[in-house]
């Protein structure tokens, strides 16, 4: 028998059809055989979208796929450029809250067209450092409306300020010192004051008023001269750590500071301006302490180890009132905000029970653990409002928090084992993967709870500072070890550090939904500190790395090496 002559009538179409083989067989004579066979057409489409693109040209895939083909992803071969960006990945959806898909990826065309959208990310500008013989260390960062940058933290030992060509070398008087810088809106060096006494002086935040003069806040011991001028204005702590808040003018000129303390440790752990221009500074103290930094009295006496405080300093600089929680253990508060209607929120750790209205009414909460969570809110009248408070049965800390226009709450730090998030309820129970986890937890503007997103590895990953742009977009800074997977939701984004710790920046769309994530470091600690956004959505972050540090986190390389223990950065991507 001869081999049989196939016919296939097959056209595009999907649907059954017939396969035919014509047979010789051995006398001459010929039969024919069929089959029906099911073909899928390759009908489906992959179209690529430049997402706002503005240059270059968007790869095209001409071809036709079929369900459960698979389907190799483009690069960026039309070398598509938006301006204030860099080219990322693709995404299946428009505003990036879809599937990610790397250039070379593979995935299975499912029964539908595709289309793949870029996903964009910040464009590098620079990064400038501040470098020292021993340590520095930065603890806020603020823009003013002119685009100026203002960085505070502390110093040890010999800094040269100047991160260009010249320099401005600044000796510490003692343990760590006072710095203000201020880097030019083109990243120019501008200027340094410095403060400080025989011991350990920090500052722990920065703002501006509507007239660009220049608050700090934080807590000092011992005596400090807080004129960085030729002038002298000494001030002698009352304990071990007193509070401070100084005032210097938007021409960098002195001019005041005020202080508060007792005999114990009290410590300013944040600071913040209303709309009105009203001071609010929130932290711990122990003992008895005068709040009322002016001739006047306003003794608060502590309840255990440390209780919390919110101290109101009023428009006019004169003293307002201060509210004060706390338990026999150990209470702080460690970050505050602002809202647009001039309420008040602020968020730390309490142990113990705590009756947090610091009014005539009570609201007690109690902790499950070690240490709690909570989230308080004073009205504008200074009035309580309410309190929420979660966390589990292990230790959780809170570093930052945040309120974007619309006055929902943003609240970051880290959290061991398993904590409960939602303070209502109902459970959203959050287990860390390691030493630390990170999180970020949404309050709506009606104090319900909306959401949390962890991320952590097998090592100490904590969330430090939070910024939100005019968009509603979160942005997030901290660190982390090992490898973290810095999507919180569906997909995956792993990203290893470099060393012991390495520097992370993380966007959270407006929903919440992961945008991308930028990691720098090097073989030893670096940590992201502090993070703001100017009026333009560029993003600046801060904080101190050791050793040589790549910060160009795109194609691009910008190295730089510290001269001692820890150096201080301020990196710029420009929105």
């Amino acid at each position: 028998m001869t081999l049989p002559h196939f016919n296939f009538r097959i056209n595009p179409a999907q649907g059954w059809h017939q396969i035919y083989a014509l047979f010789e067989l051995p006398d001459g004579t010929f039969a024919e055989a069929s089959n029906a066979v099911w073909f899928t057409a390759g009908n489906y489409t992959v179209t690529y979208n430049g997402n706002g693109h503005s240059g270059g040209s968007v790869p095209a895939d001409n071809n036709k796929y079929a369900s459960g083909q698979s389907v190799t992803v483009l690069g960026n071969t039309g070398s598509l450029i938006k301006s204030g960006y860099e080219f990322l990945k693709w995404n299946t959806a428009e505003n990036i809250s879809g599937t990610d898909y790397e250039s070379g990826a593979v995935f299975t065309m499912g029964s539908a067209n595709v289309n793949l959208y870029t996903r964009w990310s910040p464009e590098y500008a620079w990064t400038k450092t501040l470098s020292g013989t021993n340590t520095g260390t930065p603890t806020d960062v603020i823009t003013d409306g002119s685009g100026n940058i203002y960085v505070t933290g502390i110093f040890n030992a010999v800094f040269d300020f100047d991160p260009g060509s010249g320099a401005d070398p600044k000796t510490s008087a003692g343990e760590n010192d006072i710095f203000l810088t201020k880097i030019n809106t083109d990243g120019s060096y501008a200027w340094t004051k410095t403060m400080g006494g025989i011991s350990n002086d920090q500052p722990v935040s920065i703002f501006l008023d509507n007239a660009n003069n220049i608050f700090l806040a934080g807590y000092f011991m011992h005596i400090v001269d807080f004129d960085p001028g030729t002038g002298t204005d000494s001030k002698t702590s009352a304990g071990s750590n007193d509070i401070f808040l100084t005032k210097i003018s938007s021409d960098g000129s002195y001019a005041w500071t005020k202080t508060m303390g007792g005999i114990g440790e009290d410590y300013c752990n944040d600071s913040v301006m209303d709309s009105a221009g009203n001071i609010f500074l929130a932290g711990s103290f122990d003992d008895t302490v005068d709040f009322d930094p002016e001739a006047g009295t306003d003794n608060k006496t502590s309840a255990g180890d440390s209780d919390l405080f919110l101290t109101k300093i009023n428009s006019n600089s004169s003293y307002g009132w201060t509210k004060t929680m706390g338990s026999t253990g150990t209470d702080r508060a460690n970050a505050v905000v602002t809202d647009s209607s001039n309420s008040v929120f602020i968020a730390g750790i309490f142990y113990n029970t705590v009756d947090f209205d610091p009014g005539a009414g009570t609201d007690n909460k109690t902790s499950a653990g070690s240490a709690d969570l909570f989230l308080t809110k004073i009205n504008s009248d200074g009035t309580y409002g309410w309190t929420k408070t979660f966390g589990g049965t292990s230790w959780e800390y809170v570093v930052g928090i945040n309120a974007d226009s619309s006055g929902n709450i943003f609240i970051t730090g880290y959290f061991t084992l398993t904590a409960d998030f939602d303070p209502e309820t109902s459970t959203d129970n959050r287990t860390s993967k390691g030493g630390y986890d990170i999180f970020l937890t949404k309050f709506n503007n009606n104090g319900n709870y909306a959401w949390t997103k962890t991320l952590g590895s097998t090592g100490f990953d904590v969330g430090y500072d939070i910024a939100i742009d005019n968009s509603g977009n979160i942005y997030l800074t901290g660190y982390f070890h090992s490898t973290v997977d810095f999507d919180p939701g569906a997909g995956i984004d792993n990203i290893t550090s470099a060393g012991g710790a390495d520097i992370f920046l993380l966007k959270l769309n407006s929903d919440g939904g992961y945008a991308w994530a930028k990691t720098m470091g090097s073989s030893g600690y670096d940590i992201g500190m502090a993070i703001t956004i100017d009026l333009s959505d560029n993003v600046f972050s801060t904080g101190f790395f050791e050793n040589t540090v790549d910060f160009n986190p795109g194609t691009g390389t910008d190295i730089k090496t510290s001269a001692g223990s820890y150096d201080i950065f301020l990196t710029k991507f420009i929105r």
